[in-house]
């Protein structure tokens, strides 16, 4: 076997099929053999490179990988300066270093936090207006892009969530008076949408179940997002009351109150009143009662009266008065008065009014006064109740009988006078009588017996008797 050279590939050779011919390789032997690999050495030869075109290979890979790390390393810090607007976190001190597009800082941004209250929200220009509960300022805040609005419980909110008398968390430029974070304080309480809170004007506290608040600087109370009286809020209305720790801040009215006032109820008896389904009182004593806005159904029941029911409205800080002496739907109860009098043509009064004695008298339920007059009599008064359809009452007149004296004499003297068939002396006599007509009769022996009628009209009346004796006639003289 020959030696080897120092340029022979000990490797294996993969030729094309031209290089080899079988059928020769079998025939010729080892010469041909020997031409065999003489050609594989030149083509190993030729193959050498190879191994250095996979180095190249593998450096540009690497070269793309490192590109690539740098490109992802640059937008991670792109995106870490734009949302910090270009600023580095803030130092624990409070100051905030500010950095140029090379990365140099530039300036010192101060920022404040505090916890406040907003007093005013402008969502067309993104400011509020908020205090400080710790000091008393108000600070004007506009919020950008790069703001961060948060709930209680850390959520993203809009702005245009925000209202007043919330309480936030705050934390601002002092230079540029913008908002770096603005956030519902979780520090905060809030009682929504809850009655019975009493408020105490004269010692500035308002108080809910067993809990009393004192009155925050700047306490706003607003209803419909107006301002609103905190002495108008009764225990009746429906609020949001907000504040922290023991101190309320604000309180927005949900359902406010207005007055109800009942009058012309005089001739209701035993009146009651029912409004709604929670409301149960006595008429007599109903004078005016504060009610929850909105439409209420009122009842008014008695026992003169068809029961009448009524849909009123109730307007916040408005008194309504309902007048029953002038509701046409407002039906009494009414009886038919039949009256029986022991006199012809009398006149008839009714709790002072005249009344025809030609048609049925019509009464309310109720006592009324019944009067009846006629020349001659007495008059005739009664207080009847009517508390049925039909009332019976019988009126018996009493004549006036007017006392004057009669002074009677005779001629001669000492005959028996007899007064109506009564004898009531010798004459002469002074009998007290009844205004009116009456018969006198003297009687004495000897002479003619008369009867002499007189009509007695003033409150004293004299007449002289001559006697005749019993031939002649009598001769009367009044």
């Amino acid at each position: 076997m020959a030696k080897k050279s120092q340029n022979d590939y000990d490797g294996v050779i993969y030729e094309p099929s031209d290089y080899i011919d079988p059928r020769r390789s079998r025939r010729s032997g080892g010469a041909k053999s020997g031409n065999v690999q003489k050609g594989a050495v030149k083509t190993a030869a030729a193959r050498k490179p190879a191994p250095q075109s996979q180095f190249t290979i593998f450096y540009i890979l690497t070269l793309v990988a490192a590109v690539t790390l740098c490109i992802v390393i640059f937008l991670v810090v792109f995106t870490a300066r734009s949302n910090n607007g270009g600023v580095i976190q803030p130092p624990s001190n409070g100051s905030t270093a500010m950095t140029d597009p090379d990365n140099q800082p530039v300036a010192i941004e101060e920022t404040t936090t505090f916890i406040g209250f907003i007093q005013e929200v402008v969502p067309s220009a993104n400011q509020i207006k908020v205090l400080d509960i710790d000091t008393g300022v108000i600070s004007t805040l506009t919020a950008d892009a790069t703001t961060t609005l948060t709930s209680r419980f850390g959520q993203a909110m809009l702005f245009s969530e925000f209202r007043e008398g919330d309480m936030i968390d705050v934390s601002f430029t002092r230079r540029t008076n913008v908002l770096r974070s603005m956030g519902i304080s979780s520090d905060s309480w809030e009682h929504r949408q809850v009655k019975d809170v009493r408020v105490d004007v004269a010692n500035q506290t308002l108080s809910y179940g067993s809990e009393t608040y004192k009155f925050g600087r700047g306490f706003m109370v607003r209803y419909r997002d107006e301002p609103y009286s905190i002495s108008n809020v009764k225990p009746i209305d429906t609020v949001t009351i907000r504040g922290y720790k023991n101190t309320v801040w604000a309180v927005d009215i949900i359902r406010s109150h207005g007055t109800l006032v009942i009058v012309g109820k005089d001739e209701i008896i035993d009146g009651h009143v029912e409004i709604d389904t929670d409301v149960f009182t006595m008429l007599d004593s109903f004078e005016a009662m504060d009610l929850v806005e909105g439409e209420r159904r009122l009842v008014i029941k008695g026992a003169n009266v068809e029961p009448f029911v009524k849909l009123i409205t109730i307007n916040p800080g408005e008194v309504t008065t309902v007048d029953l002496a002038a509701e046409a739907q407002l039906q009494l109860r009414s009886g038919v008065l039949l009256l029986t009098v022991s006199e012809a043509f009398y006149t008839l009064i009714v709790n002072g009014e005249l009344k025809s004695t030609n048609e049925p008298v019509v009464l309310p339920y109720g006592a009324h006064q019944i009067r009846i007059e006629k020349d001659e009599f007495e008059p005739w008064e009664e207080t009847i109740e009517v508390n049925s359809p039909t009332v019976d009452l019988n009126a018996r007149l009493e004549r006036i009988y007017k006392i004057a004296r009669l002074l009677v004499s005779t001629e001669p003297e000492g005959a028996d006078i007899y007064v109506d068939n009564v004898f009531v002396g010798r004459s002469p006599v002074n009998v007290p009588v009844d205004m009116g007509v009456h018969t006198v009769m003297p009687r004495l022996d000897g002479y003619i017996s008369v009867t002499v009628p007189v009509d007695v009209r003033t409150n004293e009346h004299r007449m002289t008797i001559e006697l005749q004796r019993r031939n002649p006639g009598v001769d009367i003289m009044p």
